[in-house]
């Protein structure tokens, strides 16, 4: 694990010897080389991730390999050891889950030199900034009345899909074309936060008396979240602030040894501790009220979440009985912290590891043949029924990844629609054995060019080389989003077909997206008078 100011040292050497600790704690072999590979997960992928060079070069790419990092090795000893736990809890397949987020570490971080190192794929990535992203308009920053006009529009549209369609009724509706445009929009509805971070978008301060605004702002776009009950609709935003803010430390000599100080350090550790609790006993308290989503409107649910947050005991019943039973067909259960659990939870890799193995070759076949169709599936209907009229769309877009594989491996009509969360070790393997880790590193190299080109470099006399990153808008965002694209995290890609479509489509439709909300916003602000003649 990397160093970030004087003092930093103490905390790697603190967390090797929790992770040592609980190996020795419960010792069997099995628990020794999961603390293994933990710790050498930790230490190779935060020390070539979190290198300050590679950082100011390579930003979001750099960030995905963090964030790998600590899905899969850092977070997890740390979560089950405060809870008490060994870090081989609940897992079936613990060596398993280790050696393939180990095995795929070393492939990203070889494939992340050779993308450096490509006179091609830079090539590729100075193009697309400069060629297609800076005359859509994703690097300029608007001012506050603009930027509060684009994320209105996003917020309309998730308002709209949660107080219409209710939030049990999201995934059933996805076919539409009007509820594919309003969530292609709901992203969007965290865009006015980027001003928190604005020296990261333009080098220039955030414009005086914004903070009232944008906090009123940011209650109702989590309001909102909570009427969809969703955990990410409400955090991933101030999460990515968070890691825009932590970004800006890290690559600044003189804020990385302020930010990172001993004193800061702890404070930020007691506000964690603090923040916790009630972050866990607020995620409870949305899955308890998930169970009533699908009878009631998505203002009842916000209430049933509020008052189930006021209810201590309800939390804690639920809780108990929650870590006193099982679920024979799918059981994602690893940490008690519904909060962490999405950060950490290596009962995703496991659970569907477990079904990948159990795979004759035509199941795999049939598992290659349905992810295929997701990939194929993203085609226009009209399109698709020409060009692949086997593809059964509305199929393979019932389920997630977790899903697919599950219906698979068991043939169980009742395994669709349940959006169970999958894993690319177990999609990649269930398909095509260890052949998968390969094409994960052919993916990667085309992902990472297209995510960092979201980045450019600007003059900049008082920074290393004269120059410094900024980055879009609307990447600022949603670093959440790509800090764990290759976990499976709340946002992250499950699956080998997930990985895949954003090379077909995702970057084209996000960037089109962001400039159609982009200059129509410009021109109503114009035409109300309220900002100035071009966003800069």
């Amino acid at each position: 694990m990397t160093s970030s100011g004087r003092h930093a040292p103490v905390l790697p050497l603190a967390w090797l010897m929790l992770v040592v600790g609980q190996a020795l704690a419960t010792w069997t072999w099995e628990a020794a080389a999961c603390a293994l590979m933990a710790a050498a997960g930790a230490g190779i992928g935060l020390r070539h991730a979190l290198s300050p060079r590679l950082l100011r070069l390579a930003p979001v790419s750099s960030l995905s390999l963090a964030g790998y990092s600590t899905f899969h090795f850092v977070l997890p000893p740390l979560v089950t050891a405060m809870e008490g736990q060994p870090l081989t809890t609940y897992l079936e397949r613990p060596t398993d889950v280790l050696l393939h987020a180990m095995v795929c570490l070393l492939a990203l971080i070889v494939s992340h030199r050779v993308y450096l190192g490509s006179g091609l794929l830079q090539a590729a990535r100075q193009t697309l900034c400069g060629r297609l992203y800076g005359p859509l308009g994703l690097f300029r920053m608007p001012p506050p009345a603009h930027l509060f006009a684009m994320g209105a529009m996003g917020l309309l549209a998730a308002a709209w899909l949660t107080f219409t369609l209710g939030a049990a009724q999201l995934h059933e509706a996805e076919s539409g074309i009007v509820t594919k445009l309003m969530q292609g929009l709901y992203p969007l509805a965290w865009v006015p936060l980027a001003l928190m971070v604005q020296p990261l978008v333009d080098r220039r301060p955030m414009p005086p008396g914004q903070w009232p605004v944008l906090l009123l702002y940011a209650l109702a776009v989590a309001l909102v979240g909570l009427g969809r009950n969703s955990r990410s609709a409400v955090l991933i935003g101030f999460v990515s602030i968070g890691i825009a803010w932590a970004y800006l430390a890290l690559i600044d000599p003189q804020r990385r040894a302020s930010a990172f100080s001993t004193r800061r350090l702890v404070l930020a550790a007691v506000v964690v501790w603090v923040a916790g609790g009630p972050l866990a006993d607020l995620a409870t308290s949305m899955v308890i009220a998930r169970e009533e989503r699908a009878e009631v409107s998505a203002l009842q649910v916000i209430q049933t979440t509020a008052s189930v947050f006021l209810d201590k005991e309800r939390i804690r019943s639920f809780r108990a009985a929650e870590g006193g039973s099982s679920n024979e067909f799918w059981d994602e259960r690893y940490v008690d912290n519904v909060f962490a659990s999405r950060l950490c939870n290596l009962r995703f890799a496991d659970a569907t590891l477990v079904l990948a193995h159990e795979l004759d070759a035509a199941q795999s076949a049939s598992l290659r043949s349905l992810e295929w169709q997701r990939v194929v599936g993203l085609l226009p209907r009209p399109i698709l029924e020409q060009v692949s009229p086997e593809t059964d769309k509305d199929f393979v877009n019932s389920g997630s990844g977790g899903d697919l594989l599950l219906f698979v491996a068991t043939n169980a009509p009742r395994a669709m629609g349940g959006f169970r969360t999958g894993s690319i070790f177990a999609s990649g393997y269930g398909q095509f054995g260890w052949f998968y880790v390969p094409l994960l590193m052919l993916l990667a190299l085309f992902t990472f060019t297209l995510v960092d080109a979201l980045t450019r470099r600007v003059a900049d006399p008082a920074a290393p080389g004269g120059w410094s990153p900024v980055f879009s808008p609307m990447l600022v965002v949603s670093l959440f989003t790509w800090c764990y694209y290759f976990t499976s995290a709340a946002t992250g890609a499950e699956s080998m077909s997930e990985l895949l479509a954003y090379l077909v489509r995702g970057w084209v439709q996000d960037a089109l997206v962001y400039a159609t909300v982009f200059w129509l916003s410009a021109a109503l602000v114009m035409a109300g008078g309220l900002g100035r003649k071009a966003p800069t």
